[in-house]
């Protein structure tokens, strides 16, 4: 049985295979075995020695049809790549429902076969829940430091040596980075956590330490930002907020960052990354703001944020809106990061647990399981690029100025309608 994520895909590489059958060699090494005239389609075929070959994919039922040796190549399409839905049902359909079709169980062979494009693919579910069970043969495009396989195999080419330098050279894969960018090292070097970083640089990393000094019976807040020292109470405070409502272990995370903004660098103060059931993040959010006092919280508008931001206003938290969509893929979004980031100008603590993974997240982006904590730097970095680059600072409104305001505007609108009257 063989099956890839599409049957157009899969009928081809089966009419491959039955011209192999057919071919003179073929006849000359195995004279006694023939296809059988009375079952011999693109999709199955058997021949006159017992054998039989069934193509099917993932879209197709399987049930009925055994299998004592199955061969899934490339379960999920690549453009789907940043799909977690996508991801986890290429997973169950081969761990679930293709596996169910062994019938020689200790007799079975399976192979799976394919490029990595997640860290969360088929791949690493299936080293996951039957871990030594499967030998694992990895071949990157150019040869890495990689360890001995069950079967004693090793890699043994030269640090950075090509695998197919006739096909790809080093001309054709400088092309290939340019094209697939992030995505490079998991198609081509089987790594979709490579060490270097994919869009975030590890050298882009900035950290700072904070200093505390008793000043006329107060105590002062200062960040060391290399070799500047800046006072808290020069700086600007807003928070960032990417929700996710669902406490399951596999689920998004909820995640609030508290910034303070000095002449264009961000530093981030406190993050809360936590599952969070619908009942839970109104009085997190709010305890954020009773603590840290931002000047207001930037909240996504898509699916539970309208809600949220409500809730918020009725708490007296201040609260700017936030299109994600206006400002394109996560991808997109993430480039004003980049650019704050490469010019030195975003600040992690020293101090803080969860730096690690945060960092890790940002390295790993966009082919991580989760990409919370990103979203909420690039809305940070888009807040503190609308606010802080050489404009105005913003006038912050209390909520019931901003409910004026929102007032004003409706019936400003309706004015708008009534005068503009109706066609029929």
């Amino acid at each position: 049985m063989s099956a890839t994520y599409s049957q157009t895909l899969t009928v081809r590489d089966a009419v491959r295979s039955r011209r192999v059958l057919e071919s003179e060699l073929f006849k000359s090494c195995f004279p006694h075995v023939r296809l059988a005239p009375d079952e011999n389609r693109q999709d199955k075929y058997k021949n006159t020695a017992n054998g039989e070959r069934f193509s099917t994919s993932t879209t197709a039922r399987t049930a009925g049809f055994d299998a004592d040796l199955i061969i899934a190549d490339d379960l999920i399409d690549f453009a789907e790549r940043s799909s977690r839905a996508a991801l986890d049902e290429a997973s169950d359909y081969f761990l679930r429902t293709l596996l169910a079709r062994l019938v020689r169980l200790g007799e079975d062979r399976v192979v799976l076969a394919g490029h990595r494009i997640s860290d969360q693919d088929v791949f690493a579910r299936v080293q996951e829940t039957l871990g030594d069970e499967y030998c694992y043969l990895i071949l990157p495009e150019e040869a890495r430091s990689l360890p001995v396989n069950s079967l004693g195999w090793k890699d043994t080419r030269a640090e950075g040596e090509l695998l197919w330098p006739e096909a790809y050279g080093h001309e054709v894969l400088k092309g290939e980075r340019k094209k697939y960018r992030a995505e490079y090292a998991a198609v081509f070097l089987q790594d979709p956590r490579p060490q270097e970083g994919n869009l975030f640089r590890p050298e882009w990393f900035k950290q700072y330490s904070t200093q505390e000094q008793v000043v006329e019976d107060a105590v002062q807040v200062s960040y060391r930002l290399g070799d500047k020292t800046v006072r808290a109470s020069d700086c600007w405070r807003f928070a960032t907020v990417d929700l996710a409502v669902s406490v399951s272990d596999s689920a998004d995370w909820t995640v609030c960052q508290v910034w303070d903004c000095w002449r264009g660098h961000l530093i981030l103060v406190h993050q809360l990354r936590a599952r969070l059931d619908g009942t839970q993040i109104i009085p997190r959010l709010v305890e954020i703001q009773n603590e840290y006092k931002p000047q207001f919280m930037v909240v996504e508008s898509e699916f539970t944020g309208k809600f949220v931001q409500d809730q918020l206003r009725e708490k007296d938290v201040m609260v700017r809106p936030f299109r994600a969509k206006d400002h394109g893929s996560k991808e997109i979004r993430s480039i004003a990061a980049q650019v704050m980031m490469e010019d030195g100008r975003v600040w992690f603590p020293t101090d803080k647990g969860w730096v690690a993974d945060l960092e890790s997240e940002l390295m790993s982006f966009p082919t991580a399981a989760h990409d919370d904590q990103v979203d909420c730097l690039s809305a940070a970095a888009l807040t503190a690029q609308r606010y802080d680059s050489h404009e105005p600072e913003p006038v912050i409104l209390t909520a019931e100025q901003e409910r004026e305001q929102q007032e004003k505007e409706r019936q400003e609108r309706h004015l708008q309608i009534l005068e503009a009257g109706s066609r029929f």
